[in-house]
């Protein structure tokens, strides 16, 4: 399993975490942290893993935050990512296990014929150097 790091993950996962704390406009900025921890699932396993995470997780993040006392915007983001590293790995072995499974189930004889493909690929390459 290869990890997305694109920018639409990752704006995603800033909309899901400004809808979780309650930053519904615009002009309301997220603690300066917030952008640190999703920049921390950058490379173990991505921010589309993170999203996937954050989404399975609404419910324990929604309880927390509508019924637990926090002193500061800090402490929720805080206890936020806590919820989301408790459950990311799981999150991941599932992106992981769908990942085997499609492979698994990849039509052998399409397998070969983009080997093929490739290697034909190869060959047109060394033609073209070889020109030179």
């Amino acid at each position: 399993y290869k990890a997305k790091n694109d920018f639409e993950s990752a704006k995603k996962a800033i909309e899901l975490i400004r809808n979780y704390m309650g930053y519904y406009k615009p002009e309301m900025k997220l603690p300066t942290l917030t952008y640190k921890k999703i920049q921390d699932y950058k490379e173990p396993i991505g921010y589309d893993v993170l999203c996937y995470t954050l989404i399975n997780v609404e419910r324990d993040i929604t309880w927390a935050l509508t019924n637990k006392n926090f002193n500061s915007e800090t402490a929720k983001i805080m206890y936020l990512f806590a919820i989301v590293q408790n459950h990311y790995m799981e999150e991941y072995r599932k992106k992981v296990a769908e990942k085997r499974k499609s492979y698994s189930e990849t039509d052998p004889n399409e397998m070969i014929t983009n080997d093929k493909n490739r290697k034909q690929n190869i060959k047109d390459i060394r033609k073209w150097l070889d020109e030179d």
